[in-house]
């Protein structure tokens, strides 16, 4: 959740260059846990990953799986010369298939790449492996997708953000099975772009445009253009003080045939503020509209800016169920909603974003994902070893006694089996120290 005026890929950007540099600063003189042993009838391999599988068994976890820079052989031990670094960026549930965007490091000979594994089905994963993608470093800071079991694709932006009033300048990429570039957006039509049904379309406010209303472009492949038509179900007389359209993000939230729409808005004044939900599918068309009124100041002036913003969230237990959390302006305060099908409930209002995250830029604390699984909320930095869990009216650290210091939580994703983490970590190898990352699941 980003103040209005942050560019989320800067954002990005600097959250993953701190995140490399810290853990290339530390691996040399921290301890993690020791990953060795002549156990497990000389298997050199299984001496590696056991003594992680019981950690993380004895702390109510079970291990999946290891990213590798370079994947360990057999009777082959003590000869890693350089430190070979490996972060999970992101993991991507599809269909409870998990996939994961990652990145390499090679600090000694400053070689870094990108790339993805898709469908992991193995405990050990690497650039090397037979599922494994390669992303191209322009890529890097892209918003990642899994359209199929097989399909992987971004969407890339020059500026913008999510929860605000979306991007410009975006473009689709495929990354598998085929590279290829796609769809550009237009000037026109800042917001959010989406692909269903192998067809692109944009969700925009068309505050930007000739017709400052609410629009569905759609991408006309043969021209290269796109045809713009209003959304009813958002349309809104301007100069009538009623409905005024603000902040709105756009997202599929775990489906796979529709992308949820929400957004704030407000008659008059942003004190009378209403928070608002619909959906699109080329089966059906936009949903009727759902609207919860009296939530309350949505920001401050007449302005596009000084805005609370909005974003969406899935719901692992019913994708047909998101969250949507409301930042307040210029604050560190979150409201928490949840669309039931038929109506919007107040989940949770006043939630403070701990205090324990650091400001890294601007005024503001920042936090690299939110994720919902049954009746918690668990959220990550990105950059410590703290897994924060909602208490209250803020979020505490919980399972302290799952990573270890040194280690950090990368990233997190919620299935409708539990939650999913992945913890970068350093193995004591010789002669030098390695770095990978383990994804572990802590079941409902």
């Amino acid at each position: 959740m980003w103040p209005l005026k942050i560019n989320y890929r800067h954002m990005k950007r600097i959250i993953y260059f701190l995140a490399f540099t810290l853990a290339n600063a530390v691996f040399s003189s921290c301890s993690t846990t020791v990953e060795d042993g002549d156990i497990d009838n000389g298997s050199t391999i299984a001496q590696e990953l056991n003594p992680a599988k019981t950690f993380y068994a004895d702390k109510g976890a079970t291990f999946k799986f290891r990213l590798y820079r370079f994947p360990p052989k057999e009777g082959d031990k003590d000869n890693n010369f350089n430190n070979h670094m490996a972060d999970v960026k992101e993991l991507i549930d599809y269909n409870g298939q998990i996939s994961v965007i990652a990145g390499y490091l090679v600090p000694a000979i400053s070689q870094e790449g990108f790339g993805a594994v898709l469908n992991v089905q193995s405990e050990i994963i690497s650039p090397e492996s037979p599922n494994a993608v390669a992303i191209q470093r322009s890529n890097s800071l892209d918003e990642f997708e899994m359209l199929d079991d097989k399909r992987l694709i971004s969407y890339q932006a020059t500026s913008g953000a999510h929860g605000a009033y979306g991007f410009a300048g975006q473009r689709v990429f495929v990354h598998s099975p085929t590279p290829f570039t796609g769809a550009a957006s237009a000037s026109s039509n800042m917001g959010y772009m989406n692909t269903l049904d192998d067809s692109n379309f944009m969700l925009s406010m068309g505050l930007n445009s000739n017709y400052g209303k609410p629009m569905f472009y759609q991408y006309i492949p043969s021209t290269g253009t796109w045809n713009g038509t209003i959304v009813p179900q958002m349309d809104y007389v301007q100069g009538g003080g009623k409905n005024y359209p603000t902040t709105n993000d756009a997202a599929k939230v775990g489906n796979t045939d529709k992308v949820f729409w929400a957004w704030l808005s407000y008659d008059n004044t942003p004190e009378t503020g209403k928070i608002n939900i619909i959906s699109f599918s080329y089966k059906t068309g936009f949903s009727a509209k759902t609207t919860l009124e009296g939530i309350g100041s949505v920001g401050t002036t007449l302005s596009m800016e000084y805005k609370h913003t909005i974003r969406l969230y899935k719901n692992p237990n019913n994708v047909n169920q998101p969250y949507m959390v409301v930042r307040r302006y210029n604050t560190d305060i979150l409201d928490i909603y949840k669309f039931t099908g038929s109506a919007i409930e107040v989940v949770k209002k006043g939630v403070s974003i701990p205090k324990e995250i650091p400001i890294i830029s601007g005024t503001l604390r920042s936090f690299k994902d939110l994720v919902f699984i049954g009746n918690n909320a668990y959220m990550i930095t990105g950059m410590d070893k703290n897994l924060y869990k909602l208490s209250g009216d803020t979020f505490v650290v919980d399972r302290s006694s799952l990573t270890v210091e040194g280690e950090r939580i990368t990233a997190i994703e919620g299935t409708a089996s539990g939650l999913w983490l992945a913890i970068s970590k350093t193995l004591l190898a010789k002669p030098q120290p390695k770095s990978v990352s383990d994804v572990i699941l802590i079941p409902n």
